[in-house]
């Protein structure tokens, strides 16, 4: 569990394997105690990184003022003159403080320790610092301070346990390493692995149990821990499978009888013509668009990009990035201009495109935006005079206080905080909703997804027209759709 300084927050404690505790110990020879307790914090913040899908491996600050507070007596310079670590000075101009990352080679080598030695064996994790065994963790139905809304308690209480084949896991990661080993500079491939290897170590953690075998296959089980997100969705401690690639996932479920992938289909763009109407906006570009079984075909070959680059722009657009003009390019590196550079080729031309394309939908969601700030946050908010806060609520019941989603005070902070939490709560609502039902209908939940939901057995419609009934949505918002893992 992260605990807090003065300056930040120190992760930890690390938990692996005995190997993986050898290589640190190994490294970390004559280290004073505080510099083995900043390499485990830099462990900790690695993996934390990788699940978030940073740079591999990402680069972790260590502030001068954070140091001297967490850890006094601590010198790194020996680990980076060995090769385990790798060191880039603070750069006043760039705004950037002295930051660490683990070599590559190293921690490559560091994963392929956490491997267990038999299929269907469950390797004994201890805390790498002090060797004491790891413990399981077990899901919180509470954020910290209060229950949470009975909606989530009930959506994660639901989940479990997960079925995945091991076996499958074990060749996708090995085929990935041989990936790695082939091209040592593709930061791709290593990327790839290094996530997937830390989802595998994480669901470890869980102790899982043999199933069985199918066809030669080792079948494993294990119940994912679960915590609420500030919005009212559920991660997975650690990741687990909840977050691991698409091809790790198919991996996993395969051989698993009766396992099925659900997916609310374009469920934020669906809940927001549900927003709009409420607020008196016009959203007939977008319920046309939503109408339209070809018009993410269509509109992307109108703008000159890829189907992907057009979900992305159009996704970041509907939760609430910033959307500059042309002229305005040069000034913007918001997820949506990130979208077009990422797609390569002349991609200011193309987000002109992108901008008068979008015009039916770019107006009207300015004005729900405003509508959110200065109309619903003020008519929903309640003053906690305690806490000097206000606070409002979301369809799944979450609370947070308008003062935290903009630490800033900037006015378009609040107005992407906001549009994430609306949206975010319908769709918690319903999952969770769905989730809950699943002796009444029938089915077993093996993942939460966010936006879907894995299952043992089928979700019957009678059941998603239950969850939509129950969350105050139309019907015809509502539209759970089986899909494939890639």
């Amino acid at each position: 569990m992260a605990t807090q300084d003065t300056q930040g927050f120190v992760q930890g404690p690390s938990v692996g394997t005995p190997a993986q505790k050898r290589l640190f110990d190994l490294a970390t020879a004559g280290l004073h105690d505080h510099g083995r307790e900043a390499l485990d914090h830099l462990l900790g913040s690695t993996r934390q990184k990788l699940r978030k899908g940073c740079e591999v491996p990402p680069w972790v600050a260590l502030p001068s003022l954070f140091l001297r507070a967490a850890f006094p007596k601590a010198d790194l310079g020996p680990l980076v003159d060995l090769g385990v670590l790798e060191r880039r000075d603070h750069d006043r101009l760039q705004g950037r403080c002295r930051e660490y990352r683990f070599s590559p080679g190293w921690y490559l080598q560091f994963v392929g320790a956490g491997a267990p030695l038999g299929e269907g064996v469950a390797p004994v994790l201890v805390k790498i610092l002090s060797g004491d065994r790891g413990r399981r963790r077990r899901s919180r139905l509470t954020d910290g301070h209060n229950k949470l809304p009975e909606v989530v308690r009930d959506g994660i209480k639901a989940v479990g346990p997960s079925i995945y084949n091991e076996t499958a896991v074990r060749r996708h990661l090995a085929a990935l390493r041989e990936a790695v080993e082939a091209s040592p500079d593709d930061t791709v491939a290593l990327g790839r692995y290094l996530v997937d290897s830390e989802r595998l170590a994480s669901v470890q953690r869980q102790r899982p149990e043999v199933r069985g075998e199918v066809d030669g296959d080792v079948m494993m089980s294990y119940r994912p821990a679960l915590v609420a997100q500030r919005n009212g969705r559920v991660t997975e401690v650690g990741g687990g499978l909840q977050s691991c690639t698409r091809h790790m996932k198919k991996a996993a479920r395969s051989h698993v009888a009766g396992a099925v992938n659900y997916d609310l289909d374009a469920a934020h763009a669906r809940i927001l013509t549900v927003e709009l109407d409420r607020a008196g906006v016009d959203g007939s570009w977008l319920a046309a668009y939503l109408a339209d079984s070809e018009a993410k075909v269509t509109a992307a070959a109108a703008i000159g990009v890829s189907t992907g680059v057009w979900k992305r722009a159009l996704y970041a657009m509907l939760n609430g990035a910033r959307v500059p003009s042309p002229r305005q390019l040069a000034f913007s590196d918001g997820d949506l201009v990130r979208a077009f550079r990422d797609g390569g080729g002349e991609w200011a031309t193309t987000y002109a495109r992108f901008y008068d394309y979008v015009e039916g939908l770019r107006v009207p969601l300015g004005e729900w935006q405003g509508y959110l700030v200065d109309v619903w946050a003020k008519a929903h908010g309640v003053r906690v005079n305690a806490a000097g806060k206000t606070y409002v609520h979301n369809a799944v019941g979450m609370a947070r206080a308008l003062e935290d989603m903009a630490p800033s005070g900037t006015r378009h902070e609040l107005t992407s905080k906001l549009v994430a939490f609306v949206l975010q709560g319908h769709e918690a609502n319903v999952v969770h909703r769905i989730a809950a039902a699943h002796d009444r209908f029938g089915f077993t939940v093996m993942s939460n997804e966010h936006d879907g939901l894995i299952t043992l057995g089928d979700v019957p419609e009678a059941c998603v027209r239950a969850a939509a009934l129950g969350a105050g949505l139309p019907l015809e918002v509502v539209v759970l759709r089986e899909k494939p893992y890639v």
